[in-house]
């Protein structure tokens, strides 16, 4: 649960502030345009699982909710080569994947 929170805490600072970086940005225009169409695709699927999740919670789900927004702060990582950020968003997304699994037990808490 601590790692989950440093992992979290840690992306989120470092996509705001480009920390132990050198050489900060996209290595191309369409570098950037491609991680942008990638970083609104997920972010549309994010919000369509909160909508289904709002209707019927369910494990699967819940799984999206949290692969999805690691996914965000891992390729974020990747694309800008922050690999700082990298490894932060690789312990969130392990972390955070693994505490929902365990939280959304089939039959437990489902309405």
């Amino acid at each position: 649960m601590i790692l989950e929170q440093v992992g979290r805490y840690g992306s989120m600072t470092l996509m705001v502030f480009p920390l132990l970086v050198w050489e900060f940005g996209f290595a191309t225009v369409g570098e950037f345009f491609l991680w942008g169409v990638i970083c609104a695709a997920l972010l549309l699927a994010y919000f369509i699982c909160w909508g289904l999740y709002f209707r019927k919670p369910s494990r699967p789900v819940s799984l999206w909710l949290a692969i999805l927004p690691s996914a965000i702060f891992i390729l974020r990582g990747m694309f800008l080569r922050h690999w700082l950020l990298t490894v932060f968003g690789v312990v969130f997304a392990i972390e955070h994947i693994y505490i929902t699994w365990f939280n959304n037990k089939p039959g437990v808490g489902s309405r």
